[in-house]
């Protein structure tokens, strides 16, 4: 892929390099250097955090971390000074660059975006699992990991008052199944519909009363959860971890309850208190859905990252 935009780029004449280094590649910078062409580079999240959270879950040293920990932030330093606007997801995110030597000036802050696919029929899917309103229903999307939280929500089972159904889906964890039997209760019913392909997802969120997002992160790593986006859009009540980024994407307004990590009560509670509260529900999901529409749609960041283009140019 890089001999590929290496010759692009000799044969081809462009004004600007827009690109989105991963850990480690430093081609961009080479390539931007010896066209003298301006560069704009764009990170998501703050890799060196994601890797040592990863690392600490395998069991690694504390010492082998922390090089590889070391290396990582050498290298974002060097791509960001090699760049002349650097663009990032969050305000936290920015902070962290700024800490490493970046100037403020180089850094625009810019959130991720998404584009919603049209929702398939719900219908199948409300016959599929008898979903008939009895109990709300909970969705929750991710992949097994150390930063998403599923442990938590499973753990909650045990507090809640109200009748749920759990919706979640992914990748199936056989951790979480050897879970779901300890923590099994008669007034939550589970479901795991598995991986969703484009349009499920939205035909899901259709039927959540509500959604959630529990995550798992020992500091701040500047991340901006997409599915987090789609709960907003969707104008679905949500209950997440408090976390520095999560309060940035609400932009300060009570757009979803914020609990504790690692703290299955809370998480339970707020659960309770949406289930039982349906004006709290709608008022929540209206809020949440205004702020995505406004600044979280493709066309928000394609018209922002157009205005950092010219700036270089």
């Amino acid at each position: 892929y890089s001999r590929f935009c290496f010759k692009y780029l000799a044969e081809n004449d462009v004004e600007a390099i827009y690109a989105f280094p991963w850990p480690f590649d430093r081609y961009v910078v080479k390539w931007a250097r010896n066209l003298s062409k301006p560069l704009v580079i764009e990170m998501w999240e703050d890799y060196a955090c994601f890797t040592s959270i990863a690392m600490t879950a395998q069991g690694l040293p504390k010492p082998v971390i922390a090089r590889e920990v070391t290396r990582i932030y050498r290298w974002m330093r060097e791509v960001a000074n090699g760049a002349d606007r650097v663009v990032v997801p969050t305000r936290v995110f920015a902070d962290r660059l700024h800490s490493l030597g970046i100037t403020n000036s180089k850094i625009r802050v810019i959130p991720v975006c998404v584009e919603p696919s049209a929702a398939s029929d719900p219908q199948p899917i409300r016959q599929k699992y008898n979903l008939n309103g009895e109990a709300k229903s909970v969705f929750y999307i991710g992949t097994p990991s150390p930063l998403h939280d599923l442990h938590t929500l499973i753990r909650s089972i045990k507090y809640l008052k109200s009748k749920f159904v759990f919706i979640i889906a992914g990748r199936k964890d056989t951790t979480i199944e050897e879970e779901v039997e300890h923590y099994s209760s008669e007034n939550v019913r589970l479901i795991f519909p598995g991986r969703l392909k484009s349009g499920e997802v939205e035909a899901y969120l259709s039927l959540a009363d509500i959604c959630v997002a529990p995550f798992k992160f020992p500091q701040p790593s500047g991340f901006f959860p997409a599915k987090v986006i789609r709960y907003m859009l969707a104008g679905k009540a949500i209950v997440a971890t408090r976390l520095p980024e999560l309060e940035e994407m609400f932009m300060g307004k009570a757009a979803g309850i914020l609990v504790p990590q690692e703290d299955p009560q809370a998480l339970a509670q707020a659960l309770d208190h949406l289930a039982d509260d349906s004006a709290e529900r709608l008022r929540l999901a209206s809020i949440a859905k205004e702020i995505a529409k406004n600044h979280y749609l493709t066309q928000h960041h394609t018209e922002q990252l157009m205005k950092v283009l010219q700036e270089v140019l």
